[in-house]
Protein backbone atom coordinates (compact mmCIF):
# COMPACT_ATOMS: atom_id res chain seq x y z
CA UNK A 1 0.00 0.00 0.00
CA UNK A 2 2.63 2.34 0.98
CA UNK A 3 4.77 1.52 -2.52
CA UNK A 4 1.58 2.09 -4.48
CA UNK A 5 0.90 5.69 -2.92
CA UNK A 6 5.59 6.27 -3.59
CA UNK A 7 4.78 5.40 -6.87
CA UNK A 8 1.94 7.04 -7.78
CA UNK A 9 3.64 10.16 -6.17
CA UNK A 10 5.96 9.48 -8.45
CA UNK A 11 3.99 8.91 -11.92
CA UNK A 12 2.20 12.09 -11.34
CA UNK A 13 5.60 14.31 -10.81
CA UNK A 14 7.51 12.61 -13.62
CA UNK A 15 7.74 14.09 -16.74
CA UNK A 16 5.38 13.66 -19.03
CA UNK A 17 6.01 11.85 -22.58
CA UNK A 18 6.62 14.45 -25.36
CA UNK A 19 3.36 14.77 -27.76
CA UNK A 20 5.33 17.24 -30.43
CA UNK A 21 2.75 19.91 -30.01
CA UNK A 22 2.78 23.81 -30.60
CA UNK A 23 3.29 25.42 -27.48
CA UNK A 24 5.27 22.38 -25.75
CA UNK A 25 8.41 23.22 -23.94
CA UNK A 26 11.93 21.88 -24.68
CA UNK A 27 14.99 22.60 -22.52
CA UNK A 28 18.24 23.36 -24.55
CA UNK A 29 21.23 24.57 -22.75
CA UNK A 30 19.27 25.50 -19.58
CA UNK A 31 16.93 27.59 -21.73
CA UNK A 32 13.35 26.91 -21.83
CA UNK A 33 12.16 26.70 -25.75
CA UNK A 34 8.55 26.48 -27.07
CA UNK A 35 7.21 24.21 -29.90
CA UNK A 36 6.04 25.72 -32.98
CA UNK A 37 5.23 23.03 -35.76
CA UNK A 38 4.62 23.78 -39.11
CA UNK A 39 3.47 21.70 -42.46
CA UNK A 40 6.06 22.04 -45.06
CA UNK A 41 7.55 19.95 -47.98
CA UNK A 42 10.95 19.29 -46.28
CA UNK A 43 11.21 18.41 -42.88
CA UNK A 44 13.56 20.47 -40.70
CA UNK A 45 13.75 21.63 -37.37
CA UNK A 46 15.72 25.08 -36.27
CA UNK A 47 15.49 27.49 -33.47
CA UNK A 48 15.83 31.34 -32.83
CA UNK A 49 16.48 30.90 -29.16
CA UNK A 50 12.86 31.34 -28.18
CA UNK A 51 11.03 29.15 -30.48
CA UNK A 52 11.89 25.65 -31.79
CA UNK A 53 10.30 25.61 -35.38
CA UNK A 54 9.48 21.63 -35.72
CA UNK A 55 8.43 21.85 -39.79
CA UNK A 56 7.21 18.16 -41.53
CA UNK A 57 5.65 17.21 -44.29
CA UNK A 58 2.74 15.90 -42.21
CA UNK A 59 2.17 17.25 -39.09
CA UNK A 60 -0.44 14.53 -37.67
CA UNK A 61 3.05 11.89 -37.86
CA UNK A 62 4.12 11.65 -34.25
CA UNK A 63 7.18 9.02 -35.46
CA UNK A 64 7.93 11.89 -38.19
CA UNK A 65 8.11 14.39 -35.22
CA UNK A 66 9.49 12.45 -32.62
CA UNK A 67 12.68 11.23 -34.90
CA UNK A 68 13.04 14.52 -36.81
CA UNK A 69 13.53 16.20 -32.88
CA UNK A 70 15.65 13.13 -31.74
CA UNK A 71 17.85 13.77 -34.28
CA UNK A 72 17.81 18.09 -33.81
CA UNK A 73 18.51 17.39 -30.10
CA UNK A 74 21.52 14.79 -30.59
CA UNK A 75 23.16 17.42 -33.17
CA UNK A 76 22.44 20.25 -30.29
CA UNK A 77 24.46 17.77 -28.42
CA UNK A 78 26.93 17.23 -30.18
CA UNK A 79 27.68 20.73 -31.25
CA UNK A 80 27.19 22.28 -28.32
CA UNK A 81 29.34 19.56 -26.06
CA UNK A 82 31.86 19.19 -28.55
CA UNK A 83 32.40 23.05 -28.67
CA UNK A 84 33.50 22.31 -25.03
CA UNK A 85 35.25 20.16 -25.16
CA UNK A 86 37.84 22.42 -27.84
CA UNK A 87 37.72 25.37 -25.34
CA UNK A 88 38.93 23.07 -22.67
CA UNK A 89 41.37 20.86 -24.02
CA UNK A 90 44.41 23.14 -23.85
CA UNK A 91 44.08 22.62 -20.20
CA UNK A 92 45.00 19.39 -20.57
CA UNK A 93 46.84 19.17 -23.60
CA UNK A 94 50.04 20.30 -21.94
CA UNK A 95 49.64 17.25 -19.90
CA UNK A 96 50.25 15.02 -23.00
CA UNK A 97 46.55 14.02 -22.81
CA UNK A 98 45.48 13.31 -26.75
CA UNK A 99 42.21 14.79 -27.51
CA UNK A 100 39.92 12.13 -27.41
CA UNK A 101 37.20 10.47 -29.45
CA UNK A 102 33.89 11.93 -28.32
CA UNK A 103 31.01 9.42 -28.30
CA UNK A 104 27.34 10.57 -27.63
CA UNK A 105 24.55 8.55 -26.61
CA UNK A 106 21.45 7.99 -24.08
CA UNK A 107 22.67 6.92 -20.80
CA UNK A 108 20.68 6.13 -17.47
CA UNK A 109 22.67 6.53 -14.73
CA UNK A 110 25.59 9.38 -15.70
CA UNK A 111 25.96 12.21 -17.30
CA UNK A 112 29.55 11.38 -19.12
CA UNK A 113 32.51 8.48 -19.29
CA UNK A 114 35.66 8.28 -19.66
CA UNK A 115 37.74 5.39 -20.80
CA UNK A 116 41.04 6.39 -20.69
CA UNK A 117 42.94 3.54 -22.45
CA UNK A 118 40.68 3.90 -25.54
CA UNK A 119 41.16 7.83 -25.53
CA UNK A 120 37.22 8.04 -25.44
CA UNK A 121 34.18 10.57 -23.50
CA UNK A 122 31.15 9.55 -23.82
CA UNK A 123 28.46 12.14 -23.12
CA UNK A 124 24.55 11.44 -21.83
CA UNK A 125 22.40 13.52 -25.19
CA UNK A 126 19.90 14.31 -22.05
CA UNK A 127 23.22 16.57 -20.91
CA UNK A 128 22.23 19.30 -23.95
CA UNK A 129 18.79 20.11 -21.72
CA UNK A 130 21.64 21.40 -18.84
CA UNK A 131 22.69 25.04 -18.18
CA UNK A 132 26.01 25.68 -20.09
CA UNK A 133 28.08 25.80 -16.29
CA UNK A 134 26.95 22.38 -15.66
CA UNK A 135 28.03 21.10 -19.26
CA UNK A 136 31.05 22.48 -18.97
CA UNK A 137 31.55 21.17 -15.24
CA UNK A 138 30.94 17.60 -17.61
CA UNK A 139 33.03 18.09 -19.76
CA UNK A 140 35.97 19.21 -17.22
CA UNK A 141 35.24 16.27 -14.74
CA UNK A 142 35.42 13.75 -17.59
CA UNK A 143 38.67 15.52 -19.17
CA UNK A 144 40.21 15.01 -15.53
CA UNK A 145 39.85 11.71 -15.24
CA UNK A 146 42.70 11.52 -18.48
CA UNK A 147 44.69 12.41 -15.68
CA UNK A 148 43.35 10.39 -12.92
CA UNK A 149 41.38 7.50 -13.78
CA UNK A 150 39.12 7.10 -10.64
CA UNK A 151 37.50 9.80 -7.70
CA UNK A 152 40.28 10.08 -5.66
CA UNK A 153 41.43 12.60 -3.56
CA UNK A 154 43.80 13.03 -6.42
CA UNK A 155 41.23 13.48 -8.74
CA UNK A 156 39.20 16.23 -6.95
CA UNK A 157 42.11 18.10 -6.05
CA UNK A 158 42.94 18.59 -10.08
CA UNK A 159 39.22 19.20 -10.99
CA UNK A 160 39.15 22.17 -8.68
CA UNK A 161 42.41 22.85 -9.83
CA UNK A 162 41.03 23.26 -13.84
CA UNK A 163 37.32 24.45 -12.19
CA UNK A 164 37.80 25.73 -8.54
CA UNK A 165 33.74 26.54 -8.62
CA UNK A 166 33.14 22.74 -9.64
CA UNK A 167 30.94 21.66 -6.77
CA UNK A 168 28.46 24.67 -6.97
CA UNK A 169 28.30 23.77 -10.79
CA UNK A 170 27.66 20.03 -9.61
CA UNK A 171 24.63 20.89 -7.02
CA UNK A 172 23.33 23.22 -9.87
CA UNK A 173 22.96 19.69 -12.32
CA UNK A 174 21.73 17.62 -9.51
CA UNK A 175 18.60 20.48 -9.19
CA UNK A 176 17.97 20.11 -13.16
CA UNK A 177 16.36 16.71 -12.52
CA UNK A 178 16.89 15.58 -16.04
CA UNK A 179 18.65 12.50 -17.80
CA UNK A 180 19.47 10.56 -15.34
CA UNK A 181 17.06 8.72 -12.89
Amino acid sequence: KVLTKFLLVILKYAPKPKQYVDGEHFKICGHDLRLKVFRGAKNHVESDGVYIKLTVKDINDFELKQKSMDKWIKEQCVLTISMVCEAVYPKFQKYGVVFPELKFRRMISRWGSCQPKRGTLTFNISLIEAPMACIEYVVVHEFTHFLQPNHSKKFYTQLTMFMPDWVERKKMLEKCGIGIL
